[in-house]
């Protein structure tokens, strides 16, 4: 049932306790604390009643934690710290540009600025990232709610598990949305799919978010390149400023222009990785049968491996609860309802709510941040110092904000969303194919697109930076703005797609 008879263990935990400590509380199964009744009475003490939970936590402890982690980490507090580390930036060049004269700013005492303002930058966005909602928690009075079984239900007291086992449906029930921590044992638990059917059940308008964890790691290597990328081009432009300045001096943008294949050579190779496991797992799901998921209790006799103690049979639960709301109570009916209920909303997941690219845009975001932090620090003082004698410094610092929005939310993610899609087309003519000469292509041809189009791109932004006068300049680039924004929207953010109805 999804009716809470005990409000007693609607219980919630903020999201910095997933967070804390760098995940530890994702590291260790709630087997393990079963075990040790001290510290099951602190890590229930971690939660506390609520009338309402914000959120409910559908995940399996067979994924890899660290995986979880990041994913969870890049969810929550990602738009917090690419917002902050902005901001940062912004702030430091707007100061510069307060306090730079009609001379520029020359010599080391730029460089100097740079590596302050820029180093700042990155060391707002790290704290913002990993500790964004312990700062919330402590400024705000009211803290979100979310449910984690191995805090909020009692795992050492046998009569508190009991009665929180026996009243998921009902907290479920009384959940605004659920979180899907979806990897590729998630649908191969029992109590998974069950949590997506009672929720759907107690709550159909409810929001359901699907978030692949396998993806979290992966974007944390996209980040990497997206970084070294970012460093590079800082050091480019600091060696040698001039031919980014001058749209004739093209050949000497070459060497730096062609630096920059291997970043995106990486992304396309990293992201080939990661939409071969996204389509492994929408193939796992379609095929997908609750009759062969497995439980703790049957795996192990029904009785616990540690203590030896009788466990009740989850199985019959689950089973008799999916028979009482899909088949009217019919078992076989029943499961066979449910089964296509998973399948349905399952199939298409990617493209339905991850977008186009399969990738969501905050995960983007990660990547793209390094680049609108550092670059354009980097061309604000060579800018400065190049054309001093014929533009306003106080001029720069309005272009460099539109510059600064264009790089970091708008240009690098519409870069990296054409490459992700193209990956994705790729890797499924990749699986149908299966030849050495499909997985080549697949592997180099995206990246070396999106390559073409930064520098395309490039190009145009050092054209129209050098020929127009600056209030038709300005107009331009918001023009161009304006398209960038359209097609980072068609990309990334999903077309209304009901889950199954």
């Amino acid at each position: 049932t999804v009716t809470l008879q005990d409000k007693s263990v609607l219980r919630g935990t903020p999201i910095s306790t997933l967070l804390g400590h760098f995940g530890r509380e994702l590291r260790t199964s709630p087997d393990k604390v079963a075990g040790d009744k001290k510290l099951a009475e602190v890590t229930f003490r971690k939660s506390r009643a609520f009338e309402e939970l914000d959120m409910f936590l559908s995940h399996s402890w067979h994924a890899d934690w660290f995986k979880k982690y990041v994913s969870l980490l890049f969810y929550f507090n990602g738009k917090a710290a690419v917002t902050a580390g902005m901001l940062a930036c912004l702030l430091g060049l707007a100061v510069q540009s307060v306090t730079a004269n009609q001379d520029g700013v020359k010599g080391n005492g730029g460089i100097v600025a740079e590596v302050v303002i820029g180093a700042a930058s990155i060391v707002v966005f790290l704290t913002v990232l990993f500790f964004w909602r312990h700062l919330t928690r402590s400024l705000c009075s009211r803290t979100s709610s979310t449910f984690f079984d191995k805090v909020c239900i009692h795992q050492a007291d046998a009569q508190l598990k009991a009665k929180g086992i026996s009243s998921i449906g009902g907290i479920i029930g009384h959940s605004r949305q659920l979180l899907v921590a979806w990897d590729s044992s998630y649908f191969t638990r029992l109590w998974c799919p069950f949590e997506i059917a009672a929720f759907k059940v107690s709550n159909p308008g409810g929001k359901v978010v699907v978030l692949p964890i396998e993806t979290g790691a992966i974007v944390a290597w996209l980040s990497l390149a997206g970084l070294i990328k970012a460093v590079g081009f800082a050091v480019v432009i600091t060696v040698d400023p001039y031919p980014m300045f001058h749209f004739p001096d093209w050949e000497g943008r070459i060497v730096m222009e062609v630096l920059f294949l291997l970043p995106y050579l990486l992304f396309a190779k990293v992201h080939y990785e990661n939409q071969r496991v996204l389509l492994q797992l929408e193939s796992m799901a379609s095929n997908y049968s609750v009759r062969n998921s497995e439980s703790f209790c049957c795996k192990h006799g029904h009785r616990h491996p540690d203590t030896g103690e009788c466990l009740p049979c989850d199985r019959d639960f689950v089973f008799q609860s999916i028979a009482h709301w899909h088949g009217s109570g019919d078992l076989e009916e029943g499961l066979d309802a449910f089964d296509q209920h998973i399948r349905k909303m399952c199939v298409g997941t990617i493209t339905g709510k991850l977008g186009r690219c399969g990738v969501p845009y905050v995960f983007a975001l990660m990547t793209t941040v390094w680049s609108g932090m550092l670059a354009p620090i980097c061309l604000y003082y060579r800018n400065l110092n190049i054309h001093r004698a014929c533009h306003d410094p106080h001029w720069e610092w309005p272009r460099m904000v539109l510059y600064t929005i264009d790089v970091l939310l708008l240009r690098e993610p519409l870069i990296l969303a054409l490459i992700f899609l193209l990956s994705r087309r790729l890797a499924q003519f990749a699986n149908r194919r299966r030849t050495a000469f499909a997985q080549c292509l697949t592997q180099l041809l995206p990246g070396a697109v999106g390559f073409i189009v930064y520098v395309l791109m490039l190009e145009a932004f050092i054209l129209l930076g050098n020929n127009l006068h600056h209030r038709y300049l300005l107009m331009a680039y918001v023009a161009v703005m304006a398209v960038e924004a359209f097609l980072v929207y068609c990309l990334y953010f999903p077309r209304d797609h009901p889950d199954d109805d």
